[in-house]
């Protein structure tokens, strides 16, 4: 998608979203270049909502800027050729209006979920991260958490049912599965163990994984 397409996109998918969500928000201000990650290889942003210091708006209504990185949404089309721009877009702008509000409401959800995606980013790419990050995401039972498409179930063992696990294995039931963990991946804890297409995910759309997150207790 060229330049201008892409902005014309923007305006118009900013535009459909209704003006009472959009009140005390401005943009979206598109940058040419990509905004890749400091740390993380192959990590783009696509947008980031960035609120105006009180300093500035002399006593007015909460204000923010929602910026759309378009390098980084080519970059991401050019690796995944079912990356859909248009949809991209969509979420993006929705995402980031959304952090304008919770901001204004003094709400930590979407920013700690923002926080726990980078860390999960961290941990596939093999580089420090958090290891209990994945409890900011939404909860979504007893010892289970959802990031997006993936769920995180954290399996908590004593020290004898780990020294057994470490000999023998592990073995998970999971919605009328039962999931086998290897000895030799217990290792060292926390061990996450991923099963591709577990999770849950959009109709349609890709099946998320399920992590199994083995601590000691």
């Amino acid at each position: 998608m060229r330049l201008r397409a892409f902005v014309r996109l923007a305006r118009e998918e900013f535009e459909a979203v209704p003006e009472e969500f959009r009140r005390g928000v401005a943009g979206p201000v598109v940058v040419r270049r990509s905004r890749r990650h400091r740390r993380i290889p192959g990590y783009c942003t696509l947008g980031m909502c960035v609120p105006v210091s009180t300093m500035f708006t002399l006593g007015e209504e909460h204000l923010s800027t929602v910026f759309l990185w378009y390098g980084s949404f080519v970059s991401c089309a050019m690796r995944d050729p079912g990356f859909d721009i248009a949809a991209e877009v969509r979420e993006t702008i929705r995402h980031e209006i959304r952090h304008h509000i919770e901001d204004r409401a003094g709400s930590p959800a979407l920013r700690n979920e923002d926080a726990a995606e980078e860390q999960d980013e961290r941990r596939r790419s093999g580089l420090p991260f958090e290891p209990g990050y994945y409890r900011l995401g939404e909860r979504e039972g007893k010892d289970l958490w959802r990031l997006h498409d993936d769920l995180f179930l954290e399996i908590l063992l004593d020290h004898g049912s780990l020294a057994r696990a470490r000999r023998r294995g592990l073995r998970v039931e999971w919605r009328g599965e039962r999931l086998r963990v290897p000895a030799g991946d217990l290792a060292s804890l926390p061990a996450f163990l991923e099963f591709e297409g577990e999770g849950d995910g959009e109709e349609g759309g890709r099946a998320g994984d399920l992590v199994l997150v083995v601590r000691e207790r």
